[in-house]
């Protein structure tokens, strides 16, 4: 049993916080595209737009600046970008009626399968239904898909490293149960002492509550592989390290062997912590990939 986020008392007094998905497992785009995505085209009867809704979801959650998102607001920022899709321009009738969706995005104080059963309560509606269907099932399936799972090269050797000398956390929009699953049965979740799925709100509430421990200004860091990550990470006052998409094994092993001991000793906050955030940043598009009615293919939706 992991120990709660509210009532935990600091042990060390440096702090690493580790995002899941994608950056301790290589389970961003199975997660996805095995799942997620297709799930979402069963639910909603979406076969004759299947081409554009996975060009839209996959740029969405895997390779644009919105990387990481939580399932709830990315799939409004999906149907959101369909909307300004040129090739849709015959086929908006095919799209859902997601009006709860942008409400429930709006007014939640979490994006969790409880709180949008705590939302339901009050707000009905058959698309409620089935958007709750699509997150528990999505769930479902993808404990399925990643048993066996094992974590990327270096990855338990850096957590090793970590839990004798800092404080430790899982940073995630994955619900925690399915995160207490994945890093348990490979043998990893006893170098966490805590984990904050999304229950405990977006990862910048998660960051918030464990730097209202007093860790001292560059004793916080945060591990992960998206730019909500680093967002989360700055929001916070904390440190970032990036694992870059694709070259997972090389980040982990850079941190386990190198990175680690300056971030102990203070060698990495300044030029060394910005010169791998540019690198990293630079691989992370905010342009769509695709022509649009209104001209326009820089993100602007703030999620």
């Amino acid at each position: 049993m992991m120990t709660e986020l509210e009532t935990f008392k600091p042990g060390h007094e440096f702090f690493v916080g580790v995002d899941s998905d994608g950056c301790v497992f290589n389970t961003m785009e199975m997660k996805h595209k095995k799942v997620f995505i297709p799930l979402a085209i069963e639910v909603w009867g979406l076969k004759g737009i299947e081409k554009q809704f996975t060009e839209t979801a996959e740029f969405v959650n895997l390779y644009s600046c919105l990387r990481g998102t939580n399932r709830f607001p990315a799939l409004l920022e999906t149907f959101r970008l369909m909307e300004n899709r040129k090739d849709m321009k015959d086929h908006f009738h095919e799209l859902p009626a997601y009006e709860g969706l942008k409400d429930f995005c709006r007014s939640a104080k979490s994006y969790s399968n409880q709180e949008l059963r705590r939302y339901m309560e009050t707000q009905k509606g058959t698309f409620l239904e089935e958007l709750l269907y699509w997150s528990e099932e999505g769930d479902r399936r993808m404990k399925k898909e990643s048993e066996g799972n094992q974590p990327f090269p270096h990855v338990k050797r850096a957590l090793e490293r970590m839990s004798g000398l800092c404080d430790t956390m899982i940073v995630s929009a994955a619900a925690s149960s399915a995160l207490e699953f994945e890093w348990g049965q490979c043998g990893i979740l006893e170098y966490m002492d805590l984990c904050a799925g999304q229950e405990h709100g977006s990862k910048i509430k998660q960051l918030s509550a464990a730097g209202k421990k007093g860790y001292p200004q560059g004793h916080a860091l945060m591990i992960g592989d998206s730019p909500g990550d680093l967002k989360a990470a700055k929001e916070n006052g904390m440190l970032f390290y990036p694992i870059v998409p694709r070259d997972e094994a090389l980040s982990w092993k850079e941190f386990s062997e190198k990175v680690f001991d300056a971030f102990l000793d203070g060698r990495y906050e300044g030029e060394w912590e910005r010169k791998l955030i540019g690198e990293f940043m630079e691989a992370q598009p905010a342009c769509v990939l695709w022509e649009t009615l209104d001209g326009e293919v820089s993100i602007q939706y703030e999620i």
